[in-house]
Order: C-alpha cells, then sequence, then structure tokens
C-alpha cells in the first residue's frame, strides 16, 4: 500500500508501444485515488484497488502515431512525450542476448542514428529490495543488446513506417528455470528434483552470515583468478583463447546459490519478468541454452513450460516465439551442445507459433560470447519478417522426411556445403534439397551433431540447415 501516484518504470518519454494492440498503462497510487489520464480527443479513468494498483486500458493506435499523454491524481501530474507506436518485441536469455553492442567487433560501422528504435532494458533487479538504477527509453545506442540492435535495424529498413521497440529482459549465466514460477517447476517431478531441490538444499540451516560468507569467497576467487588470467594473456600475447583455458583451466562457476542469488530458481521472473506484464509485444525472440546444457535431459520439458508461462502472462495465447538456437562451440562436454540444439529445434517444431533460428554458420571455438552479433540479429530480422510480415509458415531449413536411405531436408530448394564435410557417412550425395545415403556405416546418421561442427548445409538463402540425428531403418 503506498501513497505515492507513480507509472511502472518502464513507461516513460520516448517509448514505443505496440501498435493496433489496446494498450495498458499501470502503477500505483493511493488507496481508492481517482486517476485520470488524458490523450488526444480521449480521457479516461479509474481508482486505485485496495492495494494501491491502478490499470487504465487505452485503445488501439497505428503505427508511426506520434502522442503525449498526461496522468493526473490527487493533483499530482505525471507527463509523458513523444510516445510512438510501432512493433515491440521481447528480447530474453542470458549473456549472449544480453551482450552489448559497444563490446561487438563490429560496431565502429554503425552510425546509430536511428530515431524510430528505441529500446528498454528491464532493471536487473537481482532480488526483493536490491538497489538497483532505475531505467528508461532510450534511442538505439551501444549499450543495448547487440543482437538486438542488428534485428532492429534490418527490420526496420525492411519497412521504415512502422518504430522498432526492443525490451530487454535478460542476465547473463542464467537458467531457463530463473525465468518461470516456482508453481510451474514444482507442479513436476522432475523439474522440481532437478532445479527447486538442489536450491531448497543449498540453503538448508544456513544463516545469512554463512550464506554471505560463500558469496564473498567465491567473488574472491572468480577476482583472483581474472588478475591471473589478465597477467598471463599480457605476458603469453602471442597465445590463442585456447591455449590459455588449457593452462589455466575455467574461470570458477557455477556461484554458490543463496536466497540473494539471481541463479536461483524463479528469481528473475519474479524480480524483473513480472515488472513489465501487462505490456504487449510483436513476438518474443529467445536466445538462452547455454547454462542449461548440464540438464539436456529436462531442456525440453522447461522451455516449452516457459513459452506457455509467458504467452498466459502476457495475455498473448499465440504471441509468436523465436528460438536461437545455439551456436558453435567448443570447449564443453562432447556431444552436450547437440542435445540443446536439437530440444530447440524440436520445441519449435511441436508448439504452434514457435519458430527456430539457425546459428551452427556462427560462434567461436573458446570463447563463449562470440564478439560479433550481426549475423545472428539479422538473421532473426530476416526470419520475423518472412514470418510476420510476409505470411511464410517457415524459413528455417530442417530435417523432414526420412525415405529409406533418402532425406529430404524442409525448406530449401537447393543445399550447398560450407566447410568441411559435415555428415558422418561417407559419400553423402546432394541433390537439390536432397540427401542420398549410398553406404551405411553407423545405425544413425548424423548432420554437423557436434559441439563445433566445421561444416554445414545452406540453402538458397544461406540459412544454415539445423544439425540433426537420425535412426535409420534397417
Amino acid at each position: 500500500m503506498t501513497n505515492d501516484f507513480k507509472l511502472a518504470p518502464i513507461f516513460s518519454d520516448k517509448m514505443i508501444l505496440q501498435r493496433d494492440k489496446p494498450i495498458l498503462f499501470f502503477g500505483e497510487a493511493r488507496v481508492g485515488a481517482k486517476v485520470k489520464l488524458f490523450l488526444p480527443n480521449l480521457a479516461l479513468e479509474t481508482i486505485a484497488n485496495e492495494t494501491g494498483q491502478f490499470q487504465i486500458e487505452v485503445p488501439p493506435f497505428s503505427a508511426n502515431e506520434t502522442v503525449s499523454c498526461e496522468f493526473i491524481s490527487e493533483g499530482q501530474h505525471i507527463m509523458l512525450e513523444n510516445i510512438l507506436f510501432g512493433d515491440v518485441y521481447l528480447v530474453a536469455g542470458q549473456s549472449n542476448m544480453e551482450f552489448q553492442l559497444k563490446n561487438d567487433i563490429e560496431v565502429a560501422q554503425e552510425k546509430m542514428d536511428w530515431s524510430k528504435i528505441r529500446f528498454y532494458n528491464v532493471p536487473q533487479m537481482e532480488y526483493p529490495g536490491h538497489e538497483i538504477s532505475m531505467m528508461n527509453w532510450e534511442k538505439a545506442n551501444e549499450n543495448m543488446s547487440a543482437v538486438a540492435y542488428y534485428f532492429a535495424v534490418k527490420l526496420f529498413l525492411e519497412n521504415p513506417v512502422v518504430p522498432i521497440g526492443i525490451i530487454g529482459c535478460y542476465k547473463g549465466g542464467t537458467s531457463a528455470s530463473c525465468w518461470v514460477s516456482e508453481e510451474v517447476l514444482a507442479e513436476n517431478k522432475v523439474l522440481k528434483q532437478t532445479y527447486l531441490e538442489p536450491f531448497e538444499r543449498a540453503v538448508l540451516n544456513k544463516d545469512e552470515a554463512e550464506l554471505e560468507a560463500e558469496r564473498e569467497a567465491f567473488e574472491a576467487k572468480s577476482q583472483s583468478f581474472a588478475r591471473k588470467k589478465e597477467a598471463f594473456i599480457a605476458e603469453h600475447p602471442e597465445m590463442t583463447l585456447m591455449e590459455v583455458k588449457q593452462i589455466l583451466g575455467h574461470s570458477p562457476w557455477p556461484p554458490p546459490m543463496t536466497p540473494k542469488s539471481y541463479g536461483r530458481p524463479s528469481g528473475l521472473f519474479h524480480t524483473m519478468l513480472q515488472t513489465i506484464v501487462g505490456m504487449k509485444f510483436r513476438a518474443i525472440i529467445w536466445y538462452q541454452g547455454e547454462e542449461d546444457v548440464q540438464f539436456g535431459s529436462v531442456y525440453q520439458l522447461l522451455l516449452e513450460k516457459l513459452i506457455k508461462q509467458w504467452r498466459q502472462i502476457f495475455g498473448q495465447d499465440e504471441l509468436p516465439f523465436f528460438i536461437v538456437q545455439l551456436p558453435r562451440y567448443a570447449n564443453a562436454p562432447d556431444g552436450s551442445w547437440p542435445i540443446i540444439r536439437e530440444i530447440q529445434e524440436q520445441v519449435a517444431k511441436e508448439t504452434l507459433g514457435a519458430y527456430l533460428i539457425t546459428t551452427i554458420d556462427t560462434g567461436e571455438a573458446y570463447d563463449i560470447h562470440p564478439p560479433s552479433k550481426r549475423v545472428i540479429g539479422e538473421r532473426t530480422a530476416f526470419t520475423v519478417n518472412k514470418i510476420l510480415n510476409q505470411a511464410v509458415e517457415s524459413v528455417t531449413p530442417r530435417m523432414g522426411r526420412l525415405i529409406r536411405s533418402t532425406i529430404v531436408i524442409e525448406n530449401a530448394k537447393q543445399l550447398t556445403v560450407i566447410g568441411e564435410y559435415p555428415f558422418n557417412f561417407p559419400g553423402v550425395e546432394i541433390k537439390g534439397a536432397t540427401l542420398i545415403i549410398s553406404t551405411a556405416s553407423e545405425p544413425v546418421f548424423q548432420y554437423a551433431y557436434e559441439n563445433f561442427p566445421r561444416g554445414y548445409l545452406v540453402n538458397e538463402y544461406g540459412i544454415p540447415v539445423s544439425p540433426f540425428q537420425v535412426d535409420l531403418p534397417s
């Protein structure tokens, strides 16, 4: 309960709201207080409920309209100016989605003069009461997600009449379990055993001093490793990152679990995601999975439940959900990343309104944070534009039918091998979009099914075929 009159933090000057859908403004006021909203040719009002929350729904606006609005309650005024209506995308996930444009190796080429591309980063509140700076909507700049920037620019250039808004909700090192509710995890025995119960055991019977000591010990170890690595690289500038890692090993991970850990199950669902519930989106772009490689056997179930819950809480049952498939990465247990890629494809295939973005032509062997995000961002824009704006059902090439010794690839007319030979069988012949297996040396046929494949197939658009494996008929 509060006497303050304020809008939710996501509402600020320069924001972009979703066109052609009713807009919900929400915030806090004194219990029972009237709240009035004034827009051009429109006045609406409501009353704050028993907990001091209020909501006002506004009829849809068309693309590219610019308005200002004023909220009044008990003599207090809030003015919002330069509001645009366009297409708003929720970009979410972990560190590779969070990776900022200023760290991208191609940032110097970008003019970043886009008045109709704007973004808002959801404050990374790690636990309730965590003091953190609030954010405002900004024009596209180097502090936004690099993937989101390249995505937004390419999409905007396809149709400059429609402004592009980006809402970033991400945090490095997070499992998908951080982004769903406790109820979702608890209602399934496997998810409960995988995520909730280990956390409960980790904090059981520990007081705040013990938990803080664990956190401080981890921080000290991490900082010591960082200093050691920095000094070693300075002494050996000729060494590759792979050679450095082979000598020094990995940086300490994971951090200890505490009630304030951002990696705790369901934590960021409450402290970040729920702060933007009420917003409307054109689609969600999800780039995550690295942290769940260790739990590959349950990732499909977890991702399916995440998509379902996010659609529910945002009130958009058919909200398009685009899944960025994991790129190449060698420095992981053998065969672990192909499992997650296969699951991502399967979820996209089996979930209505979910789509896959393949990225097997990108990635660094020994850097889990590839320094160039242009390909991923622009390919996502290409896919989104084809599916949402041109009514194409799917553009990502993937395995379709298996007919005896022949595999037909969907969403392709002509396949081309890039790099090394990408199959585990010799003598595979490519005819158009068909793979013809002449010699079956193993019971399972694999294409690019490894952590860091050095060859892959692309279709006529240059989009890589999603890696796969398939049992061959005996």
